[in-house]
């Protein structure tokens, strides 16, 4: 399996409290995490799938500073 995904520590407090006695907190911009939309793409087990998804969203995505605020289109 292949999971392309990462997650503050903040999206699973119990876990990380049971493992470091100390719960975290979510940031201002995570704070809505929890009642947001969950967004899951079930793909066969072929790398080429993997591919044409990443593909598809790098076609269709919005440049990005590294900061993450919005970039300006060229």
């Amino acid at each position: 399996m292949v999971v392309l995904a990462t997650a503050h520590p903040a999206k699973f407090p119990d876990a990380v409290q049971k493992a470091t006695g100390e719960r975290p907190k979510l940031p201002p911009r995570l704070a809505d995490l929890m009642t947001r939309t969950e967004r899951v793409d079930g793909l066969p087990n072929d790398v080429a799938a993997l591919e044409a998804l990443i593909d598809d969203r790098m076609e269709t995505a919005e440049p990005r500073t590294i900061s993450g605020t919005r970039a300006a289109r060229p």
